[in-house]
């Protein structure tokens, strides 16, 4: 059959034709790479806004620190990373002096380099949780399996000692 003109034919990707004609996207998946740094986001500009309006927080990292932890123990390493530059571009707008963007004195230059590492590490740290979790439910259902299995094979010796000794009186 010979092509008409009116329609074209366009070489598709497989990944492209993919999503075209069926394979649906993990939105789950999604969701959750998506929700970590978002909260991370969402928390960072509450906590500036309160700042502004005067509310006595001395300490917003903590709380900036565990929306990363989240981050990265429900979707892993990348989000964990997105979170960790939310919080870290964060820092550097509230230890910049005021007025001056970009300007730390000592104090303040120690304090971001602490809290960006602070973030990166508790990041990194339940990012590896998280990939380990898999693991550990595997190792768990291996252990149910082989409870499992002891029970089967305690019934099944019993039943054998129950037959033999009959075997005997016989």
């Amino acid at each position: 059959m010979t092509q008409s003109g009116a329609t074209p034919s366009l070489p598709l990707r497989r990944g492209l034709l993919r999503l075209v004609v069926g394979d649906r996207p993990d939105w789950a998946r999604i969701a959750a790479c998506v929700r970590g740094p978002l909260l991370t986001l969402a928390t960072a500009v509450f906590l500036d806004v309160l700042r502004k309006h005067g509310a006595g927080i001395r300490a917003p990292f903590p709380v900036l620190v565990l929306t990363v932890v989240y981050s990265a123990y429900i979707a892993g390493i990348r989000p964990a990373l997105v979170s960790v530059a939310v919080t870290a571009l964060y820092a550097l707008h509230y230890f910049s002096a005021p007025g001056q963007p970009l300007r730390y004195d000592q104090a303040d230059a120690i304090s971001l380099l602490a809290v960006v590492a602070s973030a990166l590490v508790a990041g990194v740290l339940a990012a590896r949780l998280h990939d380990r979790l898999p693991e550990a439910e595997a190792l768990e259902l291996s252990r149910s399996d082989a409870e499992s299995l002891s029970r089967r094979f305690s019934i099944l010796e019993q039943a054998s000692l129950i037959l033999t000794s009959a075997r005997r009186f016989d």
